[in-house]
Formats: structure tokens, C-alpha cells, sequence
């Protein structure tokens, strides 16, 4: 506060001069304009802090929380690039590989895995088909096209729904016919970043066959909003449960759907803010994207896992928030940070994990 008074006091006894009137007058100027940006901000951060107080606890029991761990750690398993070893890693996980598709450079499709687990005394199947994230200059080209395209009941990312298309098209249709859905116990569709993005599409892209509630899941790690306008009914998502998990400050799940003044506030310090204009990223279209209301959306956050109803997404889920915390929420969106933090949760002696590392 002292070294602000000096800095007045000098600028005001020299105001006579051109030279300080104008800096004198350009000081003040600047401090007139970010004021209300400032004010809004720490007001917004101040009503969330708020609203954070009143949100509960997840009720998930200890089975279900092992679960979740359990397909974290399958998700990550989706950054293999050898099929022998990740044959390998499933077989350690109780998953028997069933398919798998490698992203190659130059081919425009997303990586993605198959696997069952019979986990049941009558020989059930649970089958688990798994997205890798962002992981290639492929992956980054399906995270941009961000014009929505509709879709049965519901409008789309378009590059997600493209590359979901692209991937049933290239084999997991055929995996996931009528009658092996029928004799499935579950249908699991998995996935952290991009992947968790796929997993939601697959149940809103209206080529699954159809089955009873109860037959599919998605589950997502630190994945953007996929939805874009009105919110589809049970059916046009194919009845399925959706649960999305969103650490601490990630900023990937806040991108798509944030306020159109934050979107161009962060746009503008990027280096490629022209680059992203010229292909069609354009903040009014990716300002209006929302996540699936009817999903169970956990903020894993400060060690707890805190239920975060689907519609009121905005008003935790802020740009500024992952801004703030610097470069430092970059690394809050990798898969270990997910896997670590479900951990304390599934068991609460757990204090580290080692796996395999990933691009964020």
C-alpha cells in the first residue's frame, strides 16, 4: 500500500508536466476500466466459494468407488500404443482384449479398445469399450471442430460425433450388434479428455441398438461438454446412466460452454487466437455447449467427491477459476490426477499410484 501512495504522490505533484498529466491521466484510466472486471471476478469467485459450501457429498458406497478406480485405471490403459501390452495390462485388471484400433499417423480416427470382464457367478459379461484422449494433432483437429450438428433429438459436437461415426464404422459396430448387446450384462463406454467426450456421443449418437434402461454407462474423466442447445429426453440417449468425473480446477471441462466474455478473455492470450478464427473456432458457437444435465457430475475437490447437479454446471465450472491457478491446472487435467484422487476415496489408505503417463 505504501509504494501505491508514493507512486500517487509523485504523479500528482508532477501533473503539471505534459509527460505525468498524461501518464497521470492514463494511470487512472486503466484503473478505471479493470475495476469492474476485477470486482466481477472476485464477486463470481466469492458466490462460488458460496455455492461450493452447499453442494453434498456423492453418495457412492466403497464397491462403487473401487469401481470407478477400477475403470480410471482401465482409461488410461487407452494411451497404449502395443497391443501385446495392453493385452497384457487388461489381463492384470481382469478385462479380456477383445478389439483394438490404432490411432496411425496420417489416419484421421480415434484409438479405442474393447474388453470383457466376467465378474458374476453366472458368466455375465461386462463389456467395456475404452476412447484414448487427445493424443495426436488427429485428436486436436476433433477437439476444434466445435460446430454442433444434430443428431436424433440432439445437437452435437461435430467432431466428436464425427469421430465416434468413424470408430463404429471401423469395427466397434460390429462388436456391439443386437445379439451380443442382448447377452452383455453391461455395456460400459469409458474415456479421459477427448475419450470421455466419445463415451458420452456414443450413447447420444443414435446407433446403439436399442435396449432396456440399465444396459449402457458412460463414464468420463476430465471431459468437455459435448451437448449443444436443448437437452435430449432418456430415450434419445438410449436410456443410459452417465457419470462424469471433473478435478479440482481442470480446465478442459470448462472450456466448451463458459461465458462468451471469459471465452474471448482466454482466446485472446493464446498464440494461435487467428489460426483458431480462420478454422471456425468461433466463442459464440462454443460459449453455448452444456453438459448432459441428467448426468451424475462429481467434482473431485479438495480430497472429497462433491455432487454437482447437471443444470447448474456454469456456476462451478468457470474459465477463470482454471486461469487463476496458472500453468499449474494444466496438470490437473492428467488421468493420474484422477486415478490418485479416486484412490483416497475408493481406499483411503491409498497415498500414491504409479502408472504410465499420457499427454494432457
Amino acid at each position: 500500500m505504501a509504494h501505491w501512495m508514493l507512486v500517487f504522490a509523485v504523479v500528482t505533484a508532477y501533473g503539471s508536466s505534459n509527460l505525468f498529466s498524461n501518464f497521470y491521466q492514463s494511470a487512472f484510466d486503466g484503473l478505471e476500466a479493470a475495476l469492474p472486471v476485477a470486482t466481477e471476478v472476485v464477486g463470481k469467485k466469492l458466490q462460488r466459494h458460496l455455492l461450493e459450501s452447499q453442494l453434498s457429498g456423492a453418495s457412492l458406497d466403497t464397491p462403487t468407488w473401487k469401481e470407478m478406480l477400477w475403470q480410471a485405471r482401465i482409461s488410461l490403459l487407452a494411451y497404449s500404443m502395443d497391443k501385446l501390452q495392453l493385452s497384457k495390462d487388461l489381463d492384470k485388471h481382469g478385462c479380456k482384449l477383445r478389439r483394438f484400433v490404432r490411432q496411425t499417423p496420417g489416419v484421421v480416427r480415434p484409438q479405442w479398445f474393447l474388453c470383457a470382464a466376467a465378474r458374476h457367478a453366472h458368466g455375465d459379461e461386462d463389456l467395456f469399450v475404452v476412447f484414448r484422449g487427445t493424443h495426436s494433432v488427429s485428436d486436436a483437429l476433433t477437439d476444434i471442430r466445435v460446430e454442433p450438428m444434430d443428431v436424433g433429438a440432439a445437437s452435437i459436437h461435430g467432431g466428436f460425433l464425427d469421430a465416434f461415426i468413424v470408430a463404429w464404422e471401423d469395427g466397434l459396430g460390429a462388436e456391439l450388434c443386437s445379439g451380443i448387446i442382448s447377452k452383455a450384462r453391461s455395456v460400459n463406454f469409458l474415456g479421459h479428455s477427448l475419450g470421455g467426450a466419445l463415451a458420452v456421443t456414443a450413447l447420444l449418437a443414435d446407433v446403439l441398438p436399442l435396449a432396456k434402461p440399465g444396459k449402457y454407462f458412460a463414464t468420463s474423466f476430465g471431459a468437455p461438454a459435448v451437448l449443444h442447445g436443448p437437452q435430449p429426453l432418456a430415450a434419445a440417449r438410449r436410456h443410459g446412466t452417465v457419470r462424469q468425473f471433473i478435478f479440482e480446477n481442470d480446465p478442459v471441462p470448462r472450456l466448451l460452454g463458459n461465458d462468451l466474455k471469459g471465452l474471448r478473455a482466454v482466446l485472446a492470450l493464446l498464440p494461435g487466437e487467428r489460426a483458431a478464427k480462420r478454422i471456425g473456432f468461433d466463442a459464440n458457437v462454443v460459449g453455448q455447449y452444456e453438459h448432459l444435465h441428467a448426468a451424475e457430475i462429481i467434482w473431485l475437490r479438495g480430497g472429497r467427491g462433491l455432487l454437482v447437479p447437471g443444470d447448474r454446471c456454469s456456476d462451478f465450472f468457470h474459465l477463470h477459476d482454471a486461469v487463476a491457478g496458472g500453468a499449474n491446472t494444466r496438470f490437473q487435467h492428467a488421468m493420474d490426477r484422477y486415478i490418485s484422487s479416486i484412490a483416497l476415496l475408493a481406499e483411503p489408505r491409498h497415498r500414491s499410484i504409479s502408472s504410465g503417463g499420457q499427454d494432457l
